[in-house]
């Protein structure tokens, strides 16, 4: 099962780097639809660790160790909300630990 089929996503350069041809039969571009397709038993799916935290249902999470880096960049308005900055905050620390 895969997300945003044909798109140039992370997974998609990781999975070429490495010369992983998947057999994709599902797709979809909502990666919680994409959950729900693998708790009803329609397959696997290799989404980020950030989702993982948020998915609450019955879907078993693994680390997978790509030995590979990707660049993540966060681009936002400065003072433009006030919780903005909690938010970059959140996500930088979760993305330390991962």
């Amino acid at each position: 099962m895969r997300i945003l089929v044909g798109e140039d996503t992370d997974y998609a350069r990781i999975f070429k780097k490495y010369h992983i041809v998947l057999n994709t039969r599902l797709a979809t571009k909502d990666v919680f639809v994409t959950y729900t397709m693998v708790e009803a038993g329609l397959g696997i799916s290799v989404e980020h660790s950030l989702t993982a935290k948020v998915w609450q249902g019955k879907v078993k999470c693994l680390p997978i160790d790509f030995s590979t880096d990707i660049e993540i960049g966060l681009a936002y308005l400065e003072n433009e909300n006030e919780g903005l900055e909690k938010v970059i905050e959140y996500i930088s620390k979760s993305l330390k630990k991962t």
